[in-house]
């Protein structure tokens, strides 16, 4: 028997002989060597870390063989299934590993003394992902970039495809096959702490890398935002530059008007400056004061309300007797809101003013006496920094020329005549000069002949 264990799978016919002297008898027994055999379909699998790969044993009954075969495996990350066989058949062998390498898995089967096995390699590929830098700090509305590398593990020659969590973000190019890299872009337009997930994929594997976004801004603000001045005079506003997220950027101030400056004209990070503006003329000016860093850019308004009064005086033009009262409102109009008190005051001690001051919109009435023919009188009215002035004309109904009283209008055309009547009178006594010049020089002219003509004379007489 032991010499039959060792025989090859077959029929095998022993006889056995009986002799005595001449006498011999045998006898035959047959021997069925049975057995079987284990094989595996694919003895070497090319599988993704994670991901099981599979491989078809089959146990094969040699010379009838029809025992159950129980199958078993080497790894605890393997299974067979069924995990017995009677007679032929087939089993899956199953495996799943989760990290990268080569490993040979061995199935065995056993009947009883018998025991066959069949060995799978399982060559177990995976891919890295990195991005670099893992940290940035941007402006918000700037775009940032980060490089993504895919490091193939194993033989690894798959194709990765790239996705993020983020709809701001976008990866260039999408995928890379084995190894190679990538270049993550992210814009966001507010100021935030952002975790940006990169995922790549390759079947069912899949690994992922995170970028933190420290994304800052700063904004501008104006306290107050309406400001009511009077013309001429500056009117102030706070600016204040609030930093977001640790911004610390140099941010330059700058108006929309040459009638305004900012002081100072830049802030690091936080801080404040003076927007002061002086205007000339009534009326509402919107300025808008912006700051620049880069390329942010923000901006906030102030509303100046300029205000102001306007001085006129009716009527502008009085004609009364002398040592009359002469009248004239004063009117003072209210530009752009103005209530401010209007100081009242004129230049000559002839008139007077009641009331001396108006609050906003109202009149006064000037009051002048005078004996003279024509005065100009200026009134003028305050109000703080602001001044106006307004003009009225006083003439006296009658003058005296000579001691003679002539009524306004004769007196207003000898005014007018009198310049010729000095022009005329120049020139007469011009000529009367002239005339007078020639007649003694025609004199002397004279005399010296009869002087020169009695010498002549005498010396003929000698």
């Amino acid at each position: 028997m032991h010499r039959l264990a060792n025989e090859r799978v077959s029929t095998i016919h022993v006889v056995v002989t009986g002799t005595n002297g001449s006498l011999s008898h045998s006898a035959t027994v047959s021997y069925a060597v049975q057995d079987f055999t284990v094989t595996a379909s694919l003895a070497s699998v090319t599988v993704l870390a994670g991901s099981s790969g599979t491989s078809t044993v089959t146990v094969t009954g040699l010379n009838g063989f029809a025992g159950v075969v129980n199958l078993a495996t080497n790894s605890t990350s393997c299974t067979v299934s069924p995990t017995t066989v009677t007679g032929s058949g087939n089993s899956n062998l199953s495996c799943t590993f989760s990290l990268v390498g080569t490993i040979h898995v061995t199935v065995t089967g056993t009947n009883a003394a018998l025991s066959h096995n069949a060995t799978v390699t399982y060559i177990i590929q995976d891919f890295t992902l990195t991005v670099s830098p893992t940290n940035i700090t941007v402006n918000a509305g700037t775009a940032a970039t980060s490089s993504l590398t895919v490091t193939a593990l194993n033989g690894f020659s798959g194709v990765v495809a790239f996705a993020t969590n983020s709809t701001s973000c976008n990866v260039s190019p999408t995928s890379v096959t084995g190894s190679g890299s990538a270049i993550l872009s992210c814009t966001f337009n507010s100021a935030s702490t952002i975790n940006v997930t990169v995922t790549g994929t390759s079947g069912p594997r899949s690994h992922t890398a995170t970028v933190t976004y420290n994304v800052q801004d700063f904004t501008v603000t104006s306290n107050p935002t309406s400001v009511t001045v009077l013309a001429g005079s500056a009117g102030t506003s706070t600016i204040t530059i609030t930093s977001l997220n640790g911004f610390t950027g140099l941010v330059n101030l700058a108006t929309n008007s040459t009638s305004c400056t900012a002081s100072p004209t830049s802030v690091t990070g936080s801080g404040n400056a003076t927007l002061s503006c002086t205007f000339a003329s009534a009326g509402n000016v919107d300025v808008t004061v912006t700051g620049t860093s880069g390329s942010l850019s923000h901006s906030a308004d102030v509303t100046y309300i300029v205000q102001d009064f306007a001085l006129a005086a009716s009527p502008a033009n009085i004609t009364v007797d002398p040592d009359t009262v002469a009248n004239s409102t004063i009117q003072i109009t209210s530009l752009n809101g103005f209530t401010g008190v209007v100081a009242l005051a004129t230049n000559s001690t002839s008139c007077t003013i009641t009331p001396t001051s108006v609050t906003g919109p109202g009149n006064a009435t000037l009051s002048c006496s005078f004996t003279g023919v024509n005065y100009t009188v200026m009134v003028t009215g305050t109000n703080g920094t602001l001044s106006r002035t307004t003009m009225i004309t006083v003439q006296t109904g009658s003058g005296s020329v000579g001691g003679v009283t002539i009524s306004i209008d004769r007196l207003a055309l000898l005014l007018q005549i009198l310049p010729a009547l000095l022009l005329m009178v120049t020139v007469a006594t011009a000529a009367i000069i002239a005339v007078r010049a020639h007649v003694r020089g025609s004199r002397d002219e004279n005399a010296e002949r009869h002087r020169k003509d009695h010498l002549s004379h005498l010396d003929t007489s000698l």
